[in-house]
């Protein structure tokens, strides 16, 4: 219940979209939330792959004195996968960012060791990687979970067949490889931001506590209800995506605006959600019921 994978602290209580999921993937719930929220705005193929990689080492090599003796060999080993880093980062300075756009290229290349070797990257955890996406994929495609669209169970669908085609070790055929380089691993860089800093959010904001003045709703907005979202990006402000990004928490939108010049938005929720509650913690409610949130640009 405080981790919000049931609504209320009862056994007979109604299991979560959070729940649901989290008992069909062996992952831990931040990377539940991910996947959700790549559900919520439109990039599960990458919100997929990303918990993927959580659950394994790290994908590219990590060169070492204790076996490569010759400090020659050594160093241009370290600055090989400095380099291959560097190019799959492309200044977004986000390991998921980097290990996505990795994977991206595995899946449309020629997936043999010479082309792991040249990127310094690890051929067996990168077909690992193919084995766990495959399964996550296997897994929400068979469960009853009816939150997910036909848009998103064709995308899902499309990337697990990538994956497959990946993993059959037949050569590939022009149509199997066709499909593989059309796999859906293009979302917005944004959007993948705001996914991040949201399941990740414990881990992702570092500060210090300090008193925000709250700020009124508008006129005709229920201030027990009522949330302030300031700085966010302008791909993602508007009603659908909003409703969306709620919804992943099983919070209807009821009221939507625009406030700060068009660079943050006030939202009101549905009747039986309540913002805030002083009887009770937000860490006692398995949420963050902060009057004011910051999303990561």
């Amino acid at each position: 219940y405080e981790a919000g994978a049931i609504a209320a602290d009862d056994e007979d209580s109604e299991v979560t979209r959070l729940g649901r999921v989290s008992s069909r993937l062996p992952v831990d719930l931040s990377a539940v939330k991910l996947i959700l929220l790549g559900q919520s705005l439109e990039c599960l193929p990458e919100a997929v792959v990303i918990a993927a990689t959580f659950t394994l080492q790290d994908l590219w090599s990590i060169p070492n004195c204790m076996y490569e003796k010759d400090a020659a060999k050594l160093a241009a080993a370290l600055a090989a996968s400095t380099a291959s880093r560097i190019k799959y980062d492309a200044g977004r300075a986000s390991a998921a960012l980097a290990a996505l756009s990795l994977y991206q290229d595995w899946l449309a290349g020629p997936r043999n060791t010479r082309w792991t070797f040249d990127r310094s990257v690890s051929n067996p955890r990168l077909v690992q990687l193919d084995q766990t996406v495959a399964s996550f994929c296997e897994k929400l495609l068979s469960g009853s979970l009816d939150f997910l669209g036909a848009q998103a169970r064709d995308a899902l669908l499309q990337l697990y067949e990538a994956v497959s085609n990946r993993k059959s070790r037949s050569k590939p055929t022009a149509a199997t490889q066709a499909r593989s380089l059309t796999v859906p691993l293009n979302a917005d860089p944004c959007r993948l931001r705001v996914v991040l800093a949201s399941a990740f959010s414990s881990a992702f904001v570092i500060g210090v506590s300090r008193n925000v003045q709250k700020k009124t709703p508008p006129s005709g907005f229920d201030p027990r209800r009522s949330i302030t979202i300031s700085e966010v990006p302008h791909q993602l402000n508007n009603m659908g995506t909003i409703e969306n990004l709620f919804a992943a928490w099983d919070l209807e939108v009821t009221k939507f605006q625009q406030s700060g010049g068009g660079r943050g938005v006030v939202v009101e929720l549905a009747a039986d959600a309540r913002i805030g509650r002083e009887e009770e913690s937000p860490e006692r409610l398995g949420h963050d019921h902060s009057k004011k949130v910051k999303l990561a640009n």
